[in-house]
């Protein structure tokens, strides 16, 4: 298994929330593997953008994020992943 993230204060409309974005991969076998993506924001941010809306405006991104990065990753001829 894998994980990787960041966190950041965001800035502009979303100033007064971090953003926690992380990633996990982990092998099934040796051709599947599981990628879990997730992210929550914390902080007071302002009247017109909680944390909370800013969690549920971002979740719909992420189906189509995901499947993009299935298909490109399905499509690579071989791969080098640190965790073989």
């Amino acid at each position: 298994m894998v994980e990787f993230g960041w966190s950041d204060s965001m800035e502009g409309s979303f100033k007064g929330l971090t953003d926690n974005h992380r990633f996990r991969v982990e092998k099934i076998s040796n051709n599947q593997t599981r990628f879990i993506q997730s992210d929550d924001f914390n902080g007071l941010g302002n009247k017109d953008m909680s944390a909370k809306k800013v969690a549920n405006l971002t979740v719909k991104f992420f189906p189509t994020f995901n499947r993009e990065l299935k298909d490109q990753v399905e499509n690579k001829k071989t791969a080098t992943t640190p965790y073989n």
